[in-house]
């Protein structure tokens, strides 16, 4: 006997793959008091639950005298939006002269109703201090004046003044 083009019910209980994170997608908008996340295939619309995600913004000047220092920024919603991206909803805005990064835990190992899901219920993977295109334009910290800095070189032809951040070259 020879099969041609016929019909076959799908009955597998087998769920398809998960959606995967669109690396370096991730990006502030709203004045910095958002931060949208995109991912590789339509997700499900249940509530995700804010306390899976972690925020953290790090500015020189703002943050202590180590240019490595992160400060958590609170995540107090999230939310599917545009079928492949998820939206997170900031306590403070994010300043336009922040390093910012995010992580994502998957709430349990097994499917469970609050994580970022397809809507065949196969949850994302964690991510972990994956970084945020910084397109804020809230005004961060201005460099400070260092006291006593002033010098004079080149035979007193020119005087130089520090602060406390690196200054563009405009």
């Amino acid at each position: 006997i020879s099969l041609f083009d016929e019909e076959v019910t799908n009955n597998s209980t087998v769920t398809g793959t998960a959606p995967e994170y669109n690396s370096n997608s991730a990006r502030t908008t709203n004045q910095g008091k958002k931060i949208l996340i995109d991912y590789s295939e339509d997700l499900s619309d249940v509530a995700i639950s804010a306390s899976a995600f972690k925020v953290s913004a790090n500015s020189f000047y703002g943050n202590g005298d180590k240019q490595g220092d992160y400060v958590d920024i609170a995540v107090n919603g999230a939310a599917v939006v545009n079928s492949q991206t998820v939206e997170l909803t900031l306590d403070t805005p994010i300043k336009n002269d922040q390093k910012v990064k995010f992580s994502y835990t998957d709430p349990n190992a097994g499917n469970d109703p609050n994580a970022v899901q397809d809507p065949e219920g196969n949850d994302v993977i964690s991510l972990f201090d994956e970084e945020v295109t910084n397109n804020s334009t809230v005004t961060g910290t201005a460099p400070e004046y260092n006291s006593n800095s002033a010098r004079t070189t080149n035979q007193g032809k020119k005087i130089l003044i520090d602060y406390s951040e690196d200054l563009s070259d405009v």
